[in-house]
C-alpha cells in the first residue's frame, strides 16, 4: 500500500497523490519474469503509516480548534469595545445636539437683546433732545435773571413761576438720565451674561468635539484590529476544514483497509465478474513470461467493474498493456484491468463493488476486444478463477 503524502505550505495543507509508486511497482511487475509485486506493503505497515499520519494531522485539528478559539474570545472581547465606543460616540453626538440648540436659543436672545440695545439707543436719542430743548430753556432764563440783576424784584408772581419750571425741568432731567443709567446697566448684564454663556457652550462642544474625534480614531483602530481577527479567524476555520477533511479520508482509508480484508477474504470465490464474457487465456505462471491473470474476450465497449470497493492507485496507460486501472482494496489487495477503451475513473477516487471502472478495448494476445484482469496480494499474483464467482 503506497502511504499518504502530506505537504504543508506555509500553513495550507495540500494533499498530494499517493499513487506514482504504485504505478511503477505494477510495470515492474508485467514487465518482470518473475511474479513480483516490489511496492506492495503488509497490512500492519500500511495501517502503521495510517495511524500515524492520522495521529499527526488529528494534533493539527486540535492546534486550529485552540488557536479559532482564542481568536472567537478575541473577537468578542473587541465587539464589546467597540459598542462601547459606539455608545459614547452616540452620548456625545446627543450633547452636541443639546449645546447646538442651547447656542441656537442664545443667538435668538441676542437678537431680542439687540433690538432693546437699539431701542433704548433710540430712546436714549429722544433724551438727549429732550435734555437739549430744556437746557436751553434753563438757559434763557439764566441769561434773563443775569441781565435784571435783581432790578424787576416787584414781580415776585413771575420770578416763582420761573424757579418752579426749573426745578420741574431739572426734576425731569434727572428721571430721564436714571432711567437711562439702569437700561444701560441692564442692558450690558444682558450681554455680558450672553456672551459668557455663550463661550462656555463654545469651550464645552470643543471639548466635546475633541472627545468625540478620539473616540472615532479609538473606534477605527478597534474596527481595524476586528476585521484583521475576522480574517484570521476565517484562515484558521478554512485550514481546520481541510485539516478535518482529511482526517475524514484518513478515517476511511483506514476503515477501508480494514474492512476490505476481511470482506476479500471472505468472499474468495464469491467475487463478481469484471466483465461480461468468456475466458481467452488462463492464469499460468510456468509459462514465459507468465500469465499473471486472466485474459477474458468480451464485446467491444463492454462496461469493465470493479470486483471490490477500494481507491484508483493508477489510471493510465501502462508500456504493454494499454490503458490500466489498478484498484487498492486494503491489506496490499490490488486488481488490476488492462485493454481499456476508456476509463470512467479519477486517480485517488474511492470506488464501490460493481461500480464501473471503464470499458473493454482491443486486447492484442487474443487478438479480439476483452479484458486482461489480475488479481495481487504482497508479492504474489494470484488466481483470479479462484476468487470469483463460478459460473
Amino acid at each position: 500500500m503506497c502511504g499518504n503524502l502530506v505537504l504543508w505550505n506555509g500553513s495550507r495543507l495540500r494533499r498530494a497523490g499517493r499513487f506514482v509508486l504504485c504505478g511503477a511497482a505494477l510495470l515492474c511487475c508485467w514487465l518482470s519474469p518473475a511474479p513480483v509485486w516490489g511496492a506492495a506493503e503488509s497490512s500492519s505497515a500500511g495501517e502503521l503509516s495510517l495511524r500515524e499520519t492520522l495521529r499527526q494531522e488529528e494534533a493539527r485539528a486540535r492546534k486550529r480548534q485552540e488557536s479559532l478559539k482564542r481568536l472567537t474570545e478575541d473577537e468578542k472581547k473587541l465587539d464589546v469595545s467597540l459598542a462601547a465606543a459606539e455608545e459614547s460616540v452616540l452620548a456625545l453626538e446627543k450633547n452636541l445636539e443639546e449645546y447646538r440648540a442651547r447656542l441656537a436659543n442664545l443667538a435668538s436672545a441676542g437678537e431680542g437683546v439687540r433690538k432693546d440695545y437699539e431701542r433704548i439707543l433710540t430712546e436714549r436719542r429722544r433724551t438727549e433732545a429732550a435734555l437739549r430743548e430744556l437746557l436751553s430753556t434753563l438757559w434763557n432764563l439764566h441769561v434773563r435773571r443775569t441781565g435784571v440783576s435783581g432790578r424787576d424784584l416787584e414781580n415776585w408772581p413771575g420770578l416763582d413761576r420761573e424757579y418752579y419750571w426749573t426745578a420741574e425741568l431739572l426734576r425731569a432731567v434727572e428721571a430721564y438720565q436714571e432711567t437711562l443709567r439702569e437700561q444701560e446697566s441692564a442692558l450690558a448684564e444682558t450681554v455680558g451674561r450672553r456672551d459668557a454663556i455663550g463661550r462656555e457652550t463654545s469651550s464645552q462642544m470643543a471639548a466635546i468635539e475633541r472627545r468625540k474625534t478620539a473616540l472615532l480614531a479609538e473606534r477605527l483602530k478597534y474596527e481595524q484590529r476586528l476585521a484583521v481577527l475576522r480574517r484570521q479567524r476565517q484562515t484558521e476555520e478554512s485550514e481546520l476544514q481541510e485539516v478535518l477533511a482529511l482526517i475524514e479520508s484518513l478515517n476511511f482509508d483506514l476503515r477501508s483497509s480494514r474492512a476490505a480484508s476481511s470482506s476479500l477474504d471472505r468472499e474468495r470465490g464469491r467475487l463478481p465478474w469484471p466483465v461480461t464474457g468468456k475466458i481467452a487465456k488462463k492464469f499460468n505462471l510456468a509459462l514465459l513470461p507468465p500469465m499473471n491473470g486472466l485474459g477474458i474476450s468480451s464485446s467491444s465497449g463492454a462496461d469493465v467493474r470493479a470486483i471490490h470497493g477500494g481507491k484508483v492507485m493508477h489510471r493510465g496507460p501502462m508500456r504493454g498493456k494499454g490503458l490500466v486501472v489498478l484498484v487498492e482494496h486494503g491489506s496490499a489487495y490490488y486488481s488490476v484491468y488492462a485493454y481499456l477503451s476508456d476509463c470512467t475513473v479519477s486517480l485517488g477516487e474511492n470506488v464501490v463493488k460493481n461500480q464501473v471502472l471503464g470499458r473493454s478495448g482491443f486486447y492484442p494476445d487474443i487478438n479480439n476486444y476483452g479484458l486482461h484482469f489480475e488479481i495481487w496480494h504482497q508479492r504474489a499474483a494470484l488466481n483470479p478463477e479462484q476468487w470469483l464467482e463460478k459460473g
